[in-house]
């Protein structure tokens, strides 16, 4: 079956999100196997065997540290675009509000001193991102605006 694969580790403390789409060159679909692994490559949860069509999309969402690994095999002629994305794993419900003197300290201090380290945390922490922290700016167009190139 392999004519090429993929491996991929999916961070433990966060949602993973795998989606393939079909993009073969050489065929109307694409032969392809994905297995999905507890561990490092053992432990085998589920495997799946499937003919993907061209501009057909199949995607898979875990949540943290239901999968370490995984394993995408595409077959002889075929081709498919792979995308794998890690989100934190908090949810709208849990988002925390920011005072308005943290919301002024988050855009005088951070943002415009170019501490993205310190942002990046503040976010992680479960701050949204499109919070306004001016009359005009969401966070997320703030940082943009004041962020390093």
């Amino acid at each position: 079956m392999e004519e090429s694969g993929q491996g991929l580790f999916a961070r433990e403390n966060c949602k993973f999100v795998v989606t393939l789409t079909g993009d073969s060159q050489g065929a109307e679909s694409s032969p392809v196997e994905v297995k999905f692994y507890k561990g490092q490559y053992s432990d085998l949860l589920n495997e799946e065997v499937f003919n993907l069509p061209n501009g057909q999309i199949k995607k898979w969402e875990f949540n943290p540290g239901e999968i370490q690994t995984l394993e995408v095999l595409v077959g002889e002629l075929g081709g498919v675009k792979l995308l794998s994305e890690n989100y934190p794993a908090v949810s709208k419900n849990t988002l925390r509000e920011l005072s308005d003197e943290e919301k002024k300290t988050l855009l005088k201090d951070l943002i415009t001193q170019n501490k993205l380290d310190e942002i990046k945390a503040l976010l992680d922490s479960g701050v949204d991102v499109n919070i306004n922290i001016s009359s005009t700016d969401s966070l997320l167009m703030a940082a943009c605006s004041y962020g390093r190139p």
